[in-house]
């Protein structure tokens, strides 16, 4: 199926850096997991250079200027693993229950807007639930988390230390 397709009108919202991102994040998290099509989160990712400084363009006064995508950083406090990228933190924390798991999204566009995070917490083999977070509504400068458990023992065992994988942001 194609990106965008009729199937799945959301994935227009994807924007290319967003994509480029989490290529590169799967790309340097994959050492050390399984080969099962998911990357493990489990230390700190390096971006590659976009382009020798000699092959940049330099924009013109009256362009606009691209914000450089963020990189990914991850820590842990006690059980919960967190995930920052950009404007976005996910963190997880394993329960019995599933994996209790909270989204902040800060608003930096200057005006108010909407945003839609969907996100997997997986164990890195076979274990994965998925959630998209929908927060509404939010001033420009201001912040919102949603909080919600994702997935189960229906799934299997809940991961100890679960795995985040953001699938996309968007705002409308």
């Amino acid at each position: 199926m194609q990106l965008g397709s009729p199937a799945r009108p959301h994935l227009y919202w994807v924007r290319p850096s967003v994509v480029a991102a989490l290529t590169v994040l799967a790309a340097g998290c994959a050492a050390g997991t399984h080969d099962t099509g998911m990357s493990g989160v489990t230390g700190s990712v390096t971006a590659t250079a976009s382009a020798p400084p000699s092959t940049r363009a330099t924009p013109q006064p009256s362009e606009p200027t691209e914000q450089a995508d963020p990189t990914p950083s991850f820590t842990q406090r006690g059980r919960t693993r967190i995930l920052r990228y950009g404007d976005v933190e996910v963190e997880a924390t394993p329960r019995a229950d599933g994996v209790l798991t909270t989204v902040t999204v800060r608003n930096t566009t200057g005006r108010r807007a909407g945003y839609e995070v969907a996100v997997s917490i997986g164990d890195g083999k076979d274990w994965v639930a998925s959630f998209t977070f929908r927060l509404d509504a939010l001033a420009p400068g201001a912040t919102k988390s949603g909080t919600d458990t994702v997935g189960g023992p229906h799934l299997g065992p809940v991961p100890s230390a679960p795995k985040i994988y953001i699938d996309h942001v968007s705002n409308y």
